[in-house]
């Protein structure tokens, strides 16, 4: 394949890691920031917090790291330079990225 072609499978496998990556941290980030602030009131022991940050952080910083993973899979699959360098305005400012004067 030519540099201006992207391979379909590694935009595919980057967009699942990516998908999967981020619902595995918002939901487990979600349920651990709620434990956590449970387990800080003050008529709570704050064990829960300690159980909380093992038992929902651990999956919390592998789905981030597994995004991120996805996200690079994509953009070096990608045939777009503005999409492979991470860049959304592809060097420009935003007013001529929206073609205002």
């Amino acid at each position: 394949m030519s540099d201006a072609q992207s391979d379909p499978t590694k935009r595919f496998f980057g967009a699942a890691l990516t998908a999967i990556g981020g619902l595995v941290f918002a939901l487990c980030g979600l349920c651990t920031g709620v434990f956590l602030i449970t387990g800080l009131m003050p008529h709570e022991d704050h064990t829960l917090s300690g159980i909380a940050l093992v038992a929902g952080g651990i999956p919390s910083f592998t789905g981030f790291v597994v995004m991120r993973f996805g996200l690079k899979i994509y953009r070096e699959a990608s045939p777009n330079p503005d999409i492979s360098h991470g860049s959304r305005l592809g060097g420009r400012g935003l007013a001529s990225a929206l073609e205002l004067s």
